[in-house]
C-alpha cells in the first residue's frame, strides 16, 4: 500500500479560503477529511463478527482466520486511529501554515524587488554607462 506525497498548490489553497469564507467546513473539518482520504485504507467501516470479516473505508476488506485475530486487529486499529489522527492533524496544519508563511514571503519579495528596481542607478544608466563606470572602479 504505497502512498502517495501530499501536494499543495494554489488551486487547492483557494478552494480551501472559499470554503472557509462560506462557512461550509471549519479548518478541523477540512484536515479530518484529509485524514479519513489519506488513510482509507486503515480506518474500519464496518465488520461483521459472525463472518470475521473487516470492511475499510476504501472499499476492501480483510477475512480471519480466527476470532482472536479478528478482535485483535480491530483493537489494534481502534487504538491507533486517535493517535494517527492527531498526528495527521497536526503536521496538515504545520504544512499549511508553512505555505501560507512562505507564499506571504515570496510577496514581500517580490513587493521589495519592484520598490528597489524602480529608484536604482542600474535603471537610469544604460548598460555601456554600467560597464564604464565598472572599468573605473
Amino acid at each position: 500500500m504505497r502512498k502517495e506525497k501530499y501536494q499543495l498548490s494554489s488551486q487547492y489553497m483557494k478552494d480551501l479560503k472559499k470554503l472557509l469564507k462560506t462557512r461550509e467546513a471549519t479548518p478541523y473539518d477540512i484536515a479530518h477529511a484529509s485524514f479519513r482520504k489519506n488513510n482509507a485504507d486503515l480506518i474500519i467501516k464496518n465488520y461483521n463478527k459472525t463472518n470475521l470479516i473487516i470492511k475499510y473505508l476504501d472499499g476492501t476488506s480483510q477475512k480471519f482466520q480466527t476470532y482472536s485475530e479478528f478482535m485483535k486487529m480491530i483493537k489494534n486499529l481502534d487504538d491507533l486511529y486517535p493517535i494517527n489522527r492527531k498526528y495527521y492533524i497536526k503536521r496538515y496544519f504545520k504544512v499549511l501554515h508553512k505555505f501560507k508563511k512562505h507564499r506571504k514571503k515570496l510577496r514581500e519579495r517580490s513587493k521589495n524587488k519592484v520598490k528597489e528596481t524602480k529608484n536604482t542607478i542600474a535603471n537610469v544608466l544604460c548598460p555601456n554607462q554600467v560597464r564604464i563606470l565598472a572599468s573605473q572602479i
